[in-house]
């Protein structure tokens, strides 16, 4: 499966928009999440064609172990979304969570 964006929520408590849908296409992603640091961080995944809210997400506020334990990974897999919609990503720390989308946009 294609890597179709990869690295670090680089902003603390700010949404990013890290991947958008090509116009046209029909993707299916996965995305997943994982702390990098040595602190518990939550973090929350929104899909929406704008500056999300609310209603918006598909995961929220969702807490993340330190780097080394069990707990540190979030995926969620087969996540089919609109064209032009796009992957907004969030979390309580700057540069402690590396984020991977990968899928097909045919």
């Amino acid at each position: 499966m294609p890597t179709l964006n990869k690295g670090l929520i680089s902003q603390a408590n700010v949404y990013q928009a890290f991947w958008t849908a090509p116009v046209g296409s029909n993707p299916s992603i996965d995305i997943s999440l994982c702390n990098v640091s040595d602190a518990p961080v939550t973090v929350s995944i929104a899909i929406h064609s704008g500056v999300p809210t609310i209603g918006d997400h598909i995961e929220y506020k969702f807490p993340l172990d330190p780097a080394g334990t069990e707990g540190n990974v979030l995926e969620r897999t087969c996540v089919a979304i609109s064209p032009g919609m796009q992957v907004w990503l969030c979390c309580t720390s700057a540069n402690a969570v590396a984020a991977h989308i990968h899928g097909f946009t045919e």
